[in-house]
């Protein structure tokens, strides 16, 4: 993927301080995206949520798009923690860590609004787009690597595929328990982790 640099963070923080600030302004950004949407807030605006000046904002991030596609990378690597934490090689019980991996994903969508927010954008654009369907990749070959391991006699290229239309489909059952009750959440959640073990090959080979 050939990337734009005017969407790149400008630099690095390798300070402290630097790094707290870098902080500092994607919570502000993602509270201002959860509040008025990605297209929604000035920099300006930015700058005074998250206590910097504005010079300071722009060293970092040129424009609004930078700071969606830093928020964007920052919100893959939190859904990547749960995922590699649901199926780390002591966890006896694969399903139950992943519907328990699936249950907090959901809560981070239901308790954090500019994830909504952030995923109408990532939609809307290509560079966006992009970057979420090589994360998808990269949790998709983290996922069959784990399986292929637990259950070796399994058809890699069909696991391959049928992971990356779950991880596709994990986000789109996310979304839908922002929008119903919490009991109807679970019931979501539920039915998903079941038809995930229905359609993977490696659940047939235990």
């Amino acid at each position: 993927m050939t990337t734009n640099n005017s969407k790149q963070l400008r630099r690095q923080p390798e300070q402290d301080r630097a790094k707290k600030n870098l902080n500092a302004m994607l919570d502000a950004a993602a509270t201002l995206i959860g509040e008025c949407g990605a297209d929604g807030f000035s920099m300006a605006e930015l700058a005074r949520r998250a206590g910097v000046s504005k010079p300071a904002l722009y060293r970092y991030f040129p424009n609004k798009q930078a700071v969606l596609l830093e928020l964007a990378r920052a919100s893959f690597q939190e859904n990547r923690e749960l995922l590699v934490a649901s199926l780390k090689p002591d966890n006896d019980d694969e399903w139950q860590a992943m519907r328990k991996a699936m249950q907090q994903y959901c809560h981070l969508q239901r308790s954090q609004p500019y994830r909504s927010h952030l995923r109408a954008a990532i939609q809307a654009d290509p560079e966006l787009m992009a970057l979420d369907m090589a994360d998808t990749r990269q949790n998709s070959r983290f996922a069959e690597d784990i399986f292929t391991e637990r259950y070796p006699g399994v058809d890699r290229q069909a696991l391959r595929t049928r992971l990356m239309l779950i991880m596709s489909c994990a986000e789109t059952v996310a979304h839908m328990t922002t929008q119903v009750s919490s009991s109807e959440a679970e019931q979501l959640i539920e039915q998903f982790i079941q038809m995930c073990q229905a359609s993977l090959p490696a659940s047939r080979q235990a």
